[in-house]
């Protein structure tokens, strides 16, 4: 005769000690103990009406004893659900938190949107800390808008191919191995495109934001035709002391150095601004402090610019962080703490206590010429 798990956990409760029963006839009754078991073990009438300690530890086992048989034996349906779980509730906590971004269905754009050498893409970019990651989220923000995480490729690719071109050794060693321009610039732009258009979620409109790309603006806009380019701008003493407050990691740059930093702010930011100013009509420059005072009448102009209708989601990108379609954000990026709170100005004269004392205006301009050139003073 066989019995049941949930009669073994049962009985082990009640043949507590020395296989005897510890509680009474009217305590199996309570407790709805079924009738089968009972007249099948032939429990003896019991000669008192007490409930000991003991017993009532022993009735705790038993009941734990039934729901650990039942959930061993429920443990494969159970995983076999697991797996519809969605596969980012599985991942450590450590793994979820390294990225803030809303979750990628598919990885290509949509079906009826195919994107080109020809496609008006956008690119915005500046010198680190001017505030380009605070426009590209509020770009981001809008519906038909992705711009995403800095892809980190596009500069450095950009980088050697100028290298390249510099070097007329290996200039001649292209051309002699049949490697023309052409071939180049179909390579780079096909190269460009495929890291872009996926590498975040599908938009009506792709935006790449790598600040440092557009130094090759004039490059960029002679392959990308109907691109369009957006310049952040920002007082060079501030990204300089914002260098050096945030510890950025620029190559070539001592971020210790607040005269280093004014400088690689200078050098790297009149190549930027001189194209978007031969560009004309393709280039539009937005100066962080209009940015963070003036977020409504700045974005309405920019987006005008681009040709894309004004959405009121852009003046409030924190609220469409982590969300599907709406801004993603990574970790590793200086910003993303400052990202993630709505738009402030406590940041603007936050550079003025921090000027080494052997940095006086004049030398700040000797260091910096185009902080006169564009209104810094």
């Amino acid at each position: 005769m066989t019995m049941s798990l949930c009669e073994w956990g049962l009985l082990s409760g009640v043949f507590c000690r020395n296989g005897n029963l510890a509680m009474n006839q009217q305590s199996y009754e309570g407790s709805r103990l079924p009738t089968k078991v009972v007249t099948r073990y032939r429990l003896p009438k019991p000669t008192s009406y007490s409930i000991s300690f003991r017993s009532v530890v022993c009735l705790i086992l038993a009941m734990f004893s039934c729901l650990v048989i039942t959930m061993w034996v429920s443990l494969p349906s159970m995983i076999q659900c697991s797996d519809k779980v969605q596969s980012d509730f599985s991942m450590p906590r450590w793994i979820q938190r390294r990225r803030v971004r809303p979750p990628v269905s598919v990885n290509v754009v949509p079906s009826n949107l195919t994107l080109s050498r020809d496609s008006p893409l956008i690119f915005v970019g500046g010198v680190p800390r001017s505030g380009t990651t605070l426009f590209r989220a509020m770009l981001d923000a809008h519906p038909d808008v992705r711009c995403g995480e800095e892809t980190r490729i596009v500069p450095r690719l950009l980088f050697m191919r100028q290298r390249w071109l510099n070097d007329p050794r290996e200039k001649e060693r292209l051309v002699n191995a049949g490697v023309t321009e052409t071939i180049i610039n179909d390579a780079m732009a096909s190269f460009i495109l495929e890291i872009i258009a996926k590498h975040g979620e599908p938009a009506n409109r792709i935006c790449d934001k790598d600040p440092l790309a557009l130094k090759s603006m004039d490059y960029l806009s002679t392959v990308f035709p109907n691109a369009k380019f957006v310049l952040l701008l920002r007082d060079g003493r501030a990204v300089a002391n914002s260098i050096i407050q945030r510890k950025v990691r620029i190559q070539g740059v001592d971020s210790n150095s607040f005269e280093a930093a004014l400088t690689f702010w200078h050098n790297a930011c009149r190549v930027m601004y001189y194209y978007c100013r031969d560009l004309k009509e393709r280039c539009v420059t937005v100066r962080y402090e209009e940015l963070v005072r003036f977020p409504s009448i700045e974005m309405k102009r920019v987006l005008q610019f681009l040709n894309i209708s004004w959405n009121s989601a852009v003046l409030h990108h924190e609220k469409a962080i982590g969300q599907p379609g709406g801004v993603s954000l990574s970790q590793l990026e200086p910003s993303y703490k400052q990202v993630q709170e709505p738009i402030y100005t406590k940041s603007l004269r936050a550079w003025e206590k921090n000027i080494p004392h052997d940095m006086s205006r004049s030398k700040m301009y000797s260091v910096a010429p185009l902080l006169k050139e564009l209104g810094y003073v």
